[in-house]
């Protein structure tokens, strides 16, 4: 397991990683998020050489205090002496947009409905995602996104596998993640101009109503 340092770092390379060569996670670390299933599916992987050659798996926790120190703890005991699984800790947007654009794949791995804005910001950024079949990660994925048994590493395991090697597949449906979320996002935008709208309406029809009980109070 290594663990990177992003300052000053400006493009992927110098962070040990290559273009389309790294399954990506980022979030906070806890239980909850089940990193430690992906690390472990990861793992076996490896030591069936089932992965390409140099392929890394990259961890990047957002950095808050929601991160849990003794499950940190933990997935660092898990990955020793594995050079291709690497943690990062990122809060610079530049960096974490370039890790989004050039990984293989997104992984979701969490153990319950948590909800994640990492993963509707790896669906713009036409990642396709691998998330656990949680209510929470299936209603933001749908039909656009593939997913394995929820806390099972040898569901995700098999999973990764299948999808390592089909790299036209995961392409084609990164591509229909990304219009999925920005249609999304197109109408959740325009849901929110609209109650916007609707919230000054109100408040100007309310200045009204009392300007009219002032006049008729004089």
């Amino acid at each position: 397991m290594k663990e990177k340092s992003t300052k000053s770092k400006r493009n992927i390379s110098e962070l040990g990683l290559r273009s389309k060569r790294y399954v990506l996670f980022v979030g906070s670390l806890t239980k909850q998020e089940g990193v430690h299933y992906l690390i472990e599916a990861f793992k076996q992987l490896e030591d069936t050489a089932k992965t390409p050659n140099n392929f890394k798996l990259a961890i990047v926790a957002n950095g808050k205090d929601k991160d849990d120190k003794d499950y940190v703890k933990y997935l660092c005991t898990i990955s020793e002496k594995r050079d291709n699984i690497i943690f990062f800790c990122v809060r610079k947007k530049s960096t974490i947009k370039q890790l989004f654009s050039s990984a293989y794949l997104y992984v979701q791995p969490s153990e319950s409905d948590l909800g994640s804005s990492a993963l509707t910001e790896a669906m713009l950024h036409g990642i396709a995602p691998l998330v656990s079949e949680t209510k929470g990660n299936l209603k933001i994925v749908g039909k656009d996104g593939f997913t394995f048994l929820p806390k099972s590493v040898l569901s995700l395991r098999d999973r990764l596998a299948y999808l390592l090697s089909r790299n036209e597949e995961v392409k084609l449906m990164g591509q229909r993640a990304e219009k999925l979320a920005a249609k999304r996002s197109s109408k959740e935008l325009t849901t929110s101009k609209q109650k916007k709208d609707n919230k000054k309406i109100t408040s100007e029809k309310n200045i009204w109503n009392w300007k009219n009980l002032l006049k008729k109070s004089l």
